[in-house]
């Protein structure tokens, strides 16, 4: 798996200033390649925690970290970034009930051209076609998806420059 992860993370470019969002609802080994990844190259990691115990552990977890801050939070919120902060790379490992909701908020918190990857426990096509219409139907392009290992599909996109929002 770390390897899967190691290549899925190759994505990133070496740039000054990245900023990274990760939606998580249990501790996971993308949660360690991206940390030491972000505390390395100085981007900031936005962990968002939609368990309260995990947010509280992953504060503790990385208190003394600059470059990683933990928030809790629920997908029905109506931004996802504090500040008009953007993000350059978005990693999902959370089930997202509300697929139209979350896209929609999510690229508001996205710079253009910015990333997402949406890592599911299921190769179900369903899901995967929910997905791909989702995301196009609300401005993403470069639609893909693909085996990250055998228990985990990656479903990925681009926020399209200058289009919707």
């Amino acid at each position: 798996m770390t390897n899967a992860l190691d290549q899925l993370t190759r994505i990133i470019p070496d740039h000054p200033a990245l900023r990274l969002m990760h939606f998580v609802e249990a501790s996971t080994p993308l949660i360690d390649t991206l940390a030491p990844l972000a505390q390395s190259r100085d981007y900031e990691y936005q962990l968002l925690a939609l368990d309260d115990t995990l947010s509280a552990l992953l504060l503790d977890q990385y208190a003394t970290t600059d470059a990683i801050k933990i928030r809790p939070i629920t997908f029905d919120r109506s931004r996802y970034n504090l500040q008009a902060k953007q993000y350059d790379f978005v990693f999902v490992e959370a089930a997202v009930e509300n697929k139209e909701h979350f896209v929609k908020t999510v690229y508001g918190a996205m710079k253009n051209a910015a990333n997402i990857f949406l890592l599911l426990s299921t190769g179900d096509a369903g899901e995967i076609e929910t997905w791909r219409k989702v995301l196009e139907e609300n401005f993403f392009v470069a639609f893909s998806s693909f085996e990250l290992d055998e228990a985990r599909k990656v479903v990925s996109a681009k926020k399209m420059h200058g289009w919707g929002g």
